[in-house]
């Protein structure tokens, strides 16, 4: 359990760097992407 929570603050650290230098359009679809991965992270 202790490891998906690291994972998903990796992925999410990860998502928000990229979030940060794209432009602002990426950024709904980086979000909806970092939303999947949390609820596939949930899941297991």
């Amino acid at each position: 359990m202790l490891q998906k929570f690291i994972q998903a603050a990796i992925i999410t650290g990860l998502l928000q760097l990229v979030l940060n230098l794209s432009p602002p359009k990426a950024s709904t679809s980086v979000n909806m992407n970092l939303s999947q991965v949390l609820s596939m992270l949930a899941v297991d």
